[in-house]
């Protein structure tokens, strides 16, 4: 009798053993699957840092051309206006010079 005792308590022992390592094979799975995500998670995030840091340069980029572009815009306003004054003058030297021709076609008549 203690024999067939032993002998249930032996199958007992192995059916925990077997459950014990089908429990761990389950373990080491999920834990595979779980670092796998991980890692999927860490590339996400790397490319998530590399985006916002992309984004950040082109707007920063978009900033710079935005102020070259009224600097620009300036230089070319007071150049205008520059002009405008010098064909403004020649105008009255024009002016100035046809009345002064009128005056003498006047004195030849």
């Amino acid at each position: 009798e203690a024999i067939k005792t032993m002998e249930s308590e032996l199958r007992e022992l192995r059916a925990g053993v077997q459950e014990a390592k089908e429990a761990q094979e389950v373990h080491q799975a999920v834990r595979s699957r779980l670092q796998k995500k991980e890692n999927e998670v860490t590339a996400m995030q790397r490319e998530a840092k590399r985006s916002a840091w992309l984004q950040e340069s082109l707007r920063e980029e978009c900033r710079e051309r935005q102020e070259t572009g009224k600097v620009q815009v300036r230089r070319l306003q007071q150049e205008v206006e520059q002009s405008q004054v010098v064909v403004h003058q020649l105008r009255v030297e024009l002016q100035k010079k046809g009345n002064a021709l009128a005056e003498l076609q006047g004195e030849d008549e």
